[in-house]
């Protein structure tokens, strides 16, 4: 990068991106992921279930988190919906081991 002096100057960026690693048991499934793609699942969830809507007392809860624990209290509370258990959208982010981007 060069500046209005005209020397030139070095620019460093750094970008941190926190991978969690699912393991799921009894399937022994391993899968990294990223904030960004709770809410990717969170979204199609909402998509999947569309008579869960604002008044439904068959809400799908919406992710909005930040953390581990954040993540832990997700997924404990979709692994416990019955709705949730069989869609394909959670088994597929639960499944693709491949970094496939969400």
């Amino acid at each position: 990068i060069q500046s209005d002096t005209g020397k030139e100057r070095t620019l460093f960026i750094r970008i941190e991106i926190e991978i969690f690693n699912l393991n799921t048991d009894p399937h022994g499934w391993e899968v990294p992921r990223r904030i960004e793609d709770f809410k990717w699942l969170s979204a199609r969830l909402k998509f999947e279930f569309p008579s869960a809507g604002e008044y439904s007392s068959n809400k799908i809860q919406e992710f909005d988190g930040k953390d581990r624990d954040d993540i832990d209290s997700y997924m404990n509370y979709l692994l416990n919906e019955d709705e949730c258990l069989h869609s394909r959208f959670l088994i597929f982010f639960l499944s693709c081991a491949k970094q496939t981007k969400f």
